[in-house]
């Protein structure tokens, strides 16, 4: 990200992503808060919170008429957030 990015207004496809993504974000700090510090736990509750929070925004017909794209780019997107969120926060479990 460049400096100029810093003012560059976000478009609305990458608010509705960074939504998304906040939404990912804090289901999986919830999972984090409840494995009491176990590891395996929170490995578990950390994959499983992701995969519900998947299953839940890819059905949420709501949520696809307010992004504004198309069922096929809604899934791709879904799908790799998803896939991202997996990789960033399951490496450390």
């Amino acid at each position: 990200m460049g400096l100029l990015d810093l003012f560059r207004k976000k478009t609305q496809s990458e608010i509705f992503r960074d939504e998304i993504e906040r939404t990912y974000k804090n289901a999986v700090m919830t999972a984090i808060k409840q494995c009491g510090g176990n590891e395996l736990i929170a490995g578990v509750l950390v994959k499983s919170a992701i995969a519900s929070t998947y299953d839940i925004l890819k059905r949420d017909k709501n949520l696809l008429s307010a992004s504004g794209l198309t069922n096929i780019e809604y899934e791709l997107l879904m799908e790799n957030i998803c896939k991202k969120m997996l990789d960033t926060y399951l490496k450390s479990y």
